[in-house]
């Protein structure tokens, strides 16, 4: 296991983890996770948020060429129905916690 791999183990399974879940109690227009479909119907879709990752750190994991298009088609397509998309590329296990809980 990479010290990357490792830290994100440690990182969930400390106080972050608590700040995440409370940021995500915050959300006004977080779907039931009991629910069949997000609710469209609202003036304000929500955020979405695309972790894109093209180079790994562990060694087993080769580089995901066409991972940056991928993102782009994404982006669009949550462009085209009304959502703010903030999209991060290759972030560390760190980065990543930094920006769900701000």
């Amino acid at each position: 296991m990479t010290s990357d791999s490792t830290d994100f183990i440690k990182i969930f399974n400390s106080s972050p983890k608590k700040e995440i879940e409370k940021a995500a109690e915050n959300v006004l227009l977080a779907p039931s996770p009991y629910s069949d479909f997000y609710k469209m119907d609202h003036s304000r879709r929500g955020m979405a948020v695309i972790f894109n990752h093209v180079h790994f750190s562990i060694p087993e994991c080769s580089r995901r060429d066409g991972s940056d298009k991928d993102r782009d088609d994404l982006v669009d397509v949550l462009h085209d129905l009304d959502f703010d998309v903030v999209a991060h590329d290759d972030l560390t296990a760190h980065e990543i916690v930094d920006v769900l809980i701000t």
